[in-house]
């Protein structure tokens, strides 16, 4: 069995980083010219409300979220509910970076001899 190289770590580190980055950064950039500005059909508008409130709304809740939500709405621009898509917006692409890594680590393991 070999012994792993300090250096080819260090480079592989940087490399999933800058992917990782830029992964993130496309997605973002994708979700947010077509976010939606304002309250739109369906449960959008109880959800923004249940997010400036914390309060609860229909079941399930989705009380995760809008914990996680209640720091999107400090922001100092746009309105509350595009604050709160914009916290949508973020939640998908950091989601679409921890599946690359998940999927990266998992077929590592998988393909190892």
């Amino acid at each position: 069995m070999e012994t792993p190289d300090p250096e080819t770590g260090k480079k592989m580190r940087l490399t999933h980083i800058l992917i990782s980055a830029y992964l993130f950064i496309v997605s973002f950039l994708a979700y947010l010219k077509t976010i939606c500005p304002t309250v739109y059909m369906g449960d959008s508008g109880e959800i923004i409300v249940g997010v400036l409130n914390l309060g609860i709304v229909h079941p399930p809740g989705y009380p995760l979220f809008c914990l996680l939500s209640k720091p999107f709405t400090w922001l100092p621009w746009g309105s509350m509910a595009f604050r709160v898509n914009l916290s949508s917006a973020f939640f998908a692409s950091s989601s679409a970076v921890f599946i690359y890594l998940f999927l990266f680590h998992a077929l590592k393991r998988s393909f190892r001899p």
